[in-house]
Formats: C-alpha cells, sequence, structure tokens
C-alpha cells in the first residue's frame, strides 16, 4: 500500500511538470517566419476593365486616298449638264479646224503643182519654140555657127543659151559629165538623150521635147529635126537620159 501512494504521487507529479511545460513547447514549436496578411485573406479575382477586351487593332500597312463623293447638288448637276453640252461643241470645233487645215493643206499642193505645171508647160513652150527656129539648120561635125552648121553638141548649147543657161561645155561627152542621170519614165521637156552612133555612149546628144520625140542635129538627114525614141535606130543606140544640172 505504502509503494503504491509513492508511486502514485510520482506519477501525478510527472503529469503536472509535463503539463506546465506544454505552454512552452507549443510556444517553441511555433514557426519564426510570419506570414504575410494578403495569404490569409480570401482570394478576390481582379477586375476585368472594357478595354482589356477590346480586339487589337491591326497595324496599317497602307493607305488609300479616296476620291471625294459629289453629291448631286443642283450645282453640280447644272455643272455636268453643261460639260456634256461643251463636249460635242468641242469635238465640232476641232473637226472644224481639221477640215480646214485639210482645205488649206490641199489648196497649197494644188496650188504648188499648178505652178510646176504652169512653169513646166512655160519651159517647154519656150524650148519647143527655140528649137522650131533651128530647124532645117544644115548639120556638120564641129561646126557652131547656126547660121551656116551645128553639130548636135553645138545645138545643144545654142537652144540652152537662147533659154538662159550659158557657159555649157562644148562636147556630148562633156554635156554627159556635168548632168545627172534621169530615168525614161521621168523624162521632162529639155532633158538630154544620149546615143551611141561612133562607137562611144556619148557621141551623139539630142534635147527632149515631150510625147517621146525629141530636136538634135542629125547625120544622117544632115539638117537639125525632129525624131523619136521609138525608131529602131536610135532605140538600139539609146544610151541614156540625163538633166542639166545647173
Amino acid at each position: 500500500m505504502l509503494y503504491w501512494t509513492r508511486d502514485f504521487k510520482k506519477l501525478l507529479t510527472i503529469g503536472f511538470a509535463s503539463m506546465a511545460a506544454l505552454p512552452c513547447a507549443v510556444a517553441f514549436a511555433q514557426p519564426t517566419t510570419k506570414v504575410p496578411s494578403a495569404v490569409l485573406r480570401p482570394f478576390v479575382p481582379a477586375l476585368v476593365k472594357p478595354v482589356d477586351i477590346v480586339p487589337a487593332l491591326p497595324t496599317v500597312k497602307e493607305v488609300y486616298i479616296l476620291q471625294p463623293i459629289v453629291s448631286k447638288t443642283p450645282v453640280t448637276e447644272a455643272l455636268k449638264t453643261e460639260t456634256l453640252k461643251a463636249e460635242p461643241l468641242k469635238a465640232e470645233t476641232l473637226k472644224v479646224e481639221t477640215i480646214k487645215a485639210e482645205v488649206l493643206r490641199t489648196e497649197s499642193t494644188l496650188l504648188e503643182t499648178s505652178k510646176t505645171s504652169h512653169d513646166a508647160n512655160h519651159v517647154s513652150s519656150e524650148l519647143a519654140a527655140i528649137a522650131e527656129n533651128f530647124l532645117g539648120v544644115r548639120y556638120k561635125f564641129g561646126a557652131n555657127d547656126p547660121k551656116v552648121a551645128l553639130d548636135c553638141s553645138a545645138l545643144i548649147v545654142r537652144i540652152m543659151e537662147a533659154a538662159g543657161k550659158k557657159n555649157l561645155p562644148r562636147t556630148a561627152h562633156m554635156l554627159a559629165a556635168t548632168s545627172k542621170p534621169v530615168e525614161t519614165d521621168n523624162l521632162k521637156v529639155g532633158d538630154l538623150l544620149f546615143f551611141n552612133t561612133r562607137g562611144w555612149d556619148f557621141s551623139h546628144v539630142g534635147m527632149y521635147m515631150g510625147g517621146g520625140r525629141f530636136v538634135h542635129a542629125s547625120q544622117q538627114k544632115g539638117k537639125v529635126t525632129f525624131s523619136t525614141l521609138s525608131a529602131s535606130y536610135f532605140a538600139k543606140r539609146f544610151t541614156g537620159a540625163r538633166r542639166v544640172i545647173h
């Protein structure tokens, strides 16, 4: 009995001692780090602002300038009407001006052609009249006196001098050397026609009078006369036509 009492008292002593030490143990068991007060507050989601839900605008890469839209006001309609009226008038004016210019150009061409034709006819008439004055003059090689006799080149020089063209060379060969070639399709009155009657190309010369005829001092006929290019004798011996340059 004595032993149990002694043990019971001991047990009580130990129990009270443990209970006294419990607060200190709890105090020492608490963590030394202080928890922020924000952690202890309940979680509240952040408010979403209206601007946050607007989609992002696209990046501007190119800018296009649009023409202004003109409203159909009375003033605009009036200007449009006047413009429509002016367009046909402008077209008609341009058409009239074009016709006038074409008429003036045509008249100028006709006048020039008429003048050229008149001058050609005048030259033709003048040369024909001069050539007729020498018809029948006797032919003689090397002669240069129309009152006595002429050869082919002397006749050409005399006709040209009477027409106002002086200082021409004396021989047929030199006349060919100082003139320019002419196609037979483009012959004019006054052009020189050359023939090979003595063994060389420019041994005989005559002057074209138009219509396929030419005047020359003919050795065959022995006088100044007219002949034709179509005659077989001259057609075979024809060596070309040339035009006096000056």
